[in-house]
């Protein structure tokens, strides 16, 4: 690869990380990360708690 070809590619690369960046809703960003703990963490009580049940009744 030549030096213009690498040169375009990481000015091509650049900007669109830069686009991506600027276009991301920081609030919406958020609120999924907190909905995924929460989703992971019922999901993992629910299963915790089935398995003791299970255990109880064996």
């Amino acid at each position: 690869m030549n030096n213009n070809n690498s040169s375009l590619i990481i000015g091509t690369v650049g900007g669109t990380i830069s686009s991506m960046y600027a276009s991301i809703q920081w609030a919406e960003l958020l609120y999924t990360v907190i909905m995924a703990i929460v989703g992971a963490l019922c999901s993992y009580s629910t299963s915790y708690f089935l398995q003791k049940r299970k255990n109880d009744f064996e």
